[in-house]
Parts: C-alpha cells; sequence; structure tokens
C-alpha cells in the first residue's frame, strides 16, 4: 500500500489562502487531492479559498467568485457611493453657475448705465467740496463702482453657504465679551451676521435689484435723489456680500491692479497738467 505525500497546511491560520500543490510537488508524491477533499477543506476553513477546479492549481489563486447581477425592482433610483459626486448634479450645478455668470453681465451692464456718474463724495457734501470733491471722487468713485461690479460677479459665482460678519470699524462694532451674573456673556454686536445662501441668488438678488432698477429708471425717472440712494445702496450690498464671498489671493491680486492703476492715474495727471503749464508759461 503506497504512503500518499500530502503538503503540509495549517489550519490554525485560517486568514491566509491555502497555497495551491504545486506540479513538481504533484509529480513527486504520485497522486492530487481529489475534488470532493479539497471542498471538504475549503468548508472547514470558512471558504477562505475561491472554489475552481483542482486539475488546473493555478484556478486556485486566479479564480474570483463570480456575482450574479439581479434586476432592479420597479420604483427604484440609482444612488451614486458616497465620495463620488454624481456627474449629472455636477453638470446641472456648472451649468446653472454658467448662466448666473451671464446673467451677472447683464446686470452689471444695466447698473452702470443706473448709476454713472457715480460721485458718492460730492453727494455727501451736496456740492461744498469743490475741487477737493471732484478729485477724490475721480479717484475713489469710479474704482469703488468696478469692484462691486467684481464682487456681483464673484457673487454669482457663489457655490457655497457664505457667513457674512459686519466689519469692525476698528471695534466699535464688534462684539464684546463680558461678565453678567458670574456668566461670560459675548454680545452680539450692533450689526448681527448674516448667513447667505447661493440658492437666493434668483429668488431674492435678482428680483429685488430688478425691481429696484425698474421702478428708478421707469417711475422714477429724472428723479435724482432717488437714482444717487439706490446707487449708494446697490454699492454698499454688493461690497458687503461681495467682500467675503471673494477669496483672499483674488482681493490681493486686484489690490496690487487698483495701485498701479492710482498711480498711471496721477501720472497722466500730473504729465498733462505740467504740459499745460509749460505751454502757458511759453505764451
Amino acid at each position: 500500500m503506497s504512503s500518499e505525500k500530502v503538503p503540509f497546511i495549517d489550519l490554525e491560520d485560517q486568514r491566509q489562502p491555502i497555497p495551491a500543490p504545486s506540479s513538481r510537488q504533484q509529480q513527486n508524491a504520485g497522486s492530487t487531492l481529489s475534488g470532493s477533499a479539497y471542498q471538504m477543506r475549503q468548508q472547514e476553513l470558512g471558504n477562505s479559498l475561491p472554489s475552481g477546479n483542482i486539475s488546473n492549481p493555478n484556478n486556485a489563486r486566479s479564480s474570483t467568485p463570480s456575482t450574479v447581477s439581479s434586476p432592479a425592482p420597479t420604483g427604484f433610483s440609482f444612488q451614486p457611493p458616497r465620495g463620488q459626486p454624481d456627474r449629472h448634479v455636477a453638470i446641472l450645478r456648472e451649468r446653472d453657475i454658467t448662466i448666473r455668470r451671464i446673467h451677472s453681465m447683464f446686470s452689471i451692464i444695466f447698473f452702470i448705465a443706473t448709476v454713472h456718474p457715480f460721485a458718492p463724495i460730492s453727494w455727501l457734501l451736496c456740492g461744498y467740496g469743490g475741487y477737493g470733491a471732484e478729485i477724490a471722487d475721480w479717484l475713489v468713485g469710479d474704482l469703488l463702482l468696478a469692484c462691486a461690479c467684481f464682487f456681483h460677479f464673484q457673487i454669482a459665482s457663489r457655490t457655497q453657504v457664505l457667513v457674512i460678519d459686519p466689519p469692525s470699524f476698528g471695534g466699535l462694532l464688534a462684539r464684546r465679551t463680558f461678565i453678567r451674573g458670574g456668566q461670560v456673556v459675548t454680545s452680539a454686536g450692533i450689526i448681527p451676521s448674516v448667513v447667505y445662501d447661493p440658492g437666493w441668488y434668483w429668488k431674492g438678488v435678482c428680483a429685488v435689484e430688478w425691481t429696484i432698477f425698474g421702478v428708478v429708471n421707469f417711475y422714477f425717472v429724472g428723479n435724482e435723489i432717488v437714482r444717487r440712494v439706490v446707487a449708494v445702496l446697490g454699492v454698499m450690498v454688493w461690497w458687503y456680500i461681495g467682500w467675503p464671498a471673494t477669496p483672499e489671493n483674488l482681493k490681493n491680486v486686484a489690490w496690487g491692479y487698483v495701485r498701479q492703476f492710482w498711480f498711471w492715474m496721477m501720472a497722466s495727471r500730473i504729465f498733462r497738467g505740467g504740459w499745460v503749464g509749460i505751454v502757458r508759461f511759453g505764451r
């Protein structure tokens, strides 16, 4: 009676798969494990090995359990796995942002046509500032209007909820912490914080601004006081929402362009005034 040599199998370590017998061991032993013995060993070890044909030992490592896909039941809605955003939702969001940006361009054009010329310092001083107020409006007025239009474009491009903290003005309007009744109390400040939801763009922002602009241009046409009030309030609101909505890197880049813009404006003014003086002196 011939003795069969079976490769050693550690039954205690069930986490590791059983190595399949190599062809060299099969030749030395003269026989192989039968399919029924292999299946019994597989059941004992908790199905740690995939099912396969023992005639080909390489199938023990390469074969994987097959899955049968069943048809989805009626009314089944596909939900993407967590961490993998739905492509259709992303396309819709990108399309909505594009539409908002196009609408923002038309709103900016309409706003500039409504409020121009924008001279807030001369309006505030009621014409008593003289030439100094005109110089200040020349340097600041158009710049404030241009930045407000840029902030409006950033508001239209916003996709996440934004918490807007009011300016502190050097700590005058900031939140204050004090002790009341043995407890630390923080005041809400004079101007409370505001939460801006991008879903309000079509419902609130656009509806309000187009209503105001329409009333100014058609109902109060020719009324300069109403036009100035709407212009100042519109610029203030766009600055109030657009400043925190704009990333810091864009604000730093914009500030660099603003300084260059001021430099060339002053240089052109000085150069033009200098030539005027030379011409007058020559005469």
